[in-house]
């Protein structure tokens, strides 16, 4: 029996047992995916802890802004659990919830795990999302996935935890692209912070062996609404000059910066 290891807020939004509320302040679990092609779809989270990256950004400032899930990127605070106790925790509470989004850090860290806890799932029949930053390739999990979610981290400014070369990290993406199936779907965002990201951009998605179906979607950098304000201009004139698709950070602009909504 594999453990899974979980951020401080595990599966989320959940009602919490002293006041029968959620984070959002509501008396039924769930919330929206704020990113990417699902946005506004009623959902569940779970984040897993630990990841392989120590990313950061730079803002039209020039202000070098950090990950907005810190607390997800160690094993500090963090909690082992069984795919059973997940599975029960699903079923009780997800009510007319059908969209699951598995989050970090970077859970393909802990693909074994996953395998074990998403086979449990299926009788519950939920949708999967995995959300990655697509440096690991875990072919194992190909058959429990309905969207695959890559965040790939352009280089050289948003890696210094990550050793293996930009050719090596598209070779892995590369590898997810020519091996997902065409029953499940491909999103990749990218963060942009300011105009200049437009080069990084470009070369990261050149060689790229993109299906016709694959979806390249840009969402602005930031955590507050002040942040995104910035942000988004650059971000658009991009998605205008190439023809990719807008992210929206949902969830940012209904809760601002807080953590399990």
């Amino acid at each position: 029996m594999s453990l899974l290891r979980l951020s401080p807020e595990g599966l989320f939004p959940i009602p919490c047992t002293s006041n029968g509320q959620t984070t959002l302040e509501l008396p039924l679990a769930g919330t929206i995916q704020g990113e990417g092609l699902l946005a506004g779809v009623p959902s569940l989270f779970l984040r897993l802890s630990g990841c392989n990256m120590s990313c950061r950004w730079t803002a039209p400032s020039g202000e070098r802004i950090a990950c907005d899930t810190p607390h997800a990127l160690g094993v500090q605070n963090s909690s082992l659990v069984t795919s059973a106790s997940l599975v029960e925790k699903i079923a009780s509470h997800r009510g007319q919830i059908r969209h699951l989004v598995v989050t970090g850090g970077e859970p393909l860290l802990q693909a074994e795990a996953l395998v074990e806890f998403l086979a449990q799932l299926r009788p519950l029949r939920m949708h999967v999302t995995i959300e990655s930053n697509g440096s690991c390739f875990a072919p194992e999990l190909l058959p429990y996935i309905d969207l695959w979610s890559f965040s790939p981290k352009l280089y050289p400014h948003f890696l210094p935890a990550y050793e293996r070369s930009e050719a090596d990290y598209v070779a892995v993406i590369n590898q997810w692209l020519g091996a997902v199936p065409p029953s499940a779907q491909v999103q990749l965002k990218f963060v942009i912070g300011q105009r200049t990201d437009e080069a990084p951009l470009l070369r990261f998605l050149a060689p790229l062996r993109l299906r016709p179906t694959d979806v390249v979607m840009l969402m602005p950098l930031g955590a507050t609404q002040e942040a995104l304000a910035r942000t988004t201009p650059p971000t658009l004139e991009l998605c205008l000059r190439h023809g990719f698709r807008f992210a929206p950070r949902l969830q940012i602009m209904l809760w601002g910066n807080r953590v399990g909504v």
